[in-house]
């Protein structure tokens, strides 16, 4: 957990003792906040330390040169870290799962309290071909030149679709903005998508992007959406579909 001696900061040592005491504990928070993952209930062990010192926490982390931060989603607290100084590398989401965040985001939202905290990986996928172009999704989804791929989807092209939503997916469950049950390796139609509380920072996202201080409910997905990749030449794929 570093280096710090305790001896030439006497007064940072009662602050600290706390965290000596369980090493191992300890260790758990430092890892998953510095890997960049939300700490939240689910994850009891570590969260239930957070929650009962957090003056010891955020000291150390300001030590550490990071803020701590504690945020909720409807009554449901999590942790996560900033960078208090441009020092610190800030870990960064591939285009396909901001996308995909600030889809599901907006779907459970307006689903409303007290409604289903999960949807199938296939609804997702069903929706978003629904409601999208093809040539936008791939622009959004794939990751390297390729080869151009004709703009209509085939069964086979939406095969490798379903392949890289699959992987942001599964990036947004690596930081613990969704889980993925009963795993991530499921069959696809069985895999389904439990919102975290952490997914409300896709929420904050989208009301920055909007620049709206209404109400939650008038943000349009499609114009959050249309501002933050509107621009993105569909011309230039990671990868041939």
């Amino acid at each position: 957990m570093g280096s710090y001696d305790r001896k030439e900061n006497p007064q940072e040592e009662d602050a600290f003792l706390v965290l000596w005491k369980r090493p191992d504990s300890a260790q758990k928070v430092v890892h998953s906040l510095l890997g960049g993952r939300h700490i939240d209930p689910y994850l009891a062990e570590e969260f239930q330390f957070l929650e009962n010192h957090p003056s010891a926490w955020e000291k150390f982390f300001q030590w550490m040169g990071y803020r701590l931060r504690r945020s909720e989603l409807g009554g449901n607290p999590f942790f996560y870290l900033d960078p208090a100084t441009d020092l610190a590398g800030r870990s960064r989401l591939s285009r396909g799962a901001t996308f995909l965040g600030l889809y599901l985001a907006w779907h459970f939202f307006m689903e409303g309290p007290g409604e289903s905290g999960w949807i199938s990986a296939n609804d997702i996928f069903q929706r978003l071909i629904s409601s999208y172009k093809f040539h936008f999704l791939r622009s959004i989804f794939i990751r390297k030149p390729g080869n151009l791929s004709p703009l209509e989807l085939s069964e086979d092209q939406a095969e490798k679709l379903r392949g890289y939503i699959r992987k942001e997916l599964q990036e947004l469950a690596k930081y613990r903005f969704v889980d993925l049950r009963p795993g991530s390796r499921s069959d696809w139609e069985d895999l389904v998508v439990q919102r975290l509380p952490a997914l409300y920072r896709f929420w904050e996202l989208a009301l920055h992007v909007r620049g709206n201080g209404g109400s939650d409910r008038d943000i349009d997905i499609d114009s959050v959406v249309a501002q933050v990749w509107g621009n993105v030449d569909s011309e230039t794929e990671e990868e041939d579909l």
